[in-house]
């Protein structure tokens, strides 16, 4: 089970979710879901034990597969023609690849590099050090 829902990917999309495409989206959840295990196996002990926000990660499955659901097939440009008069658009290729992926920033959100002194060394000179 993921931690994200189609009912929340219908909310960021701005619209109700229907058959087929509530099985496709739940579809795209569950790969992203997979997708982050691969590098976080332990995902879900870290929710569980608060190590890792449950809305975090939910919100990073809707994210992905927002981007996904919004540009399915990865299109950069495509016009329309009605009669004489043609329109062409252009998609942001940070908004959507088409594949199914996490941006460097979701994953810096659920790999938080730990603050520590694992690298110090002295400013000055200490005897013994």
């Amino acid at each position: 089970m993921t931690y994200a829902t189609v009912d929340q990917v219908g909310t960021e999309l701005g619209r109700t979710i229907v058959e087929p495409e509530k099985a496709q989206i739940q579809q795209w959840l569950d790969k992203v879901e997979r997708l982050i295990k691969t590098r976080l196996p332990d995902l879900d002990q870290r929710v569980n034990s608060g190590l890792l926000d449950r809305e975090t990660v939910a919100d990073i499955e809707v994210d992905a597969v927002t981007r996904k659901a919004l540009n399915p097939q990865g299109l950069r440009t495509f016009s329309r023609s009605v009669d004489d008069a043609t329109i062409q658009q252009t998609i942001d290729s940070s908004r959507s690849s088409g594949k199914l992926e996490l941006t460097d920033e979701e994953w810096e959100r659920l790999l938080p590099v730990p603050v520590g002194d694992g690298f110090s060394s002295p400013l000055a000179f200490t005897p013994g050090w």
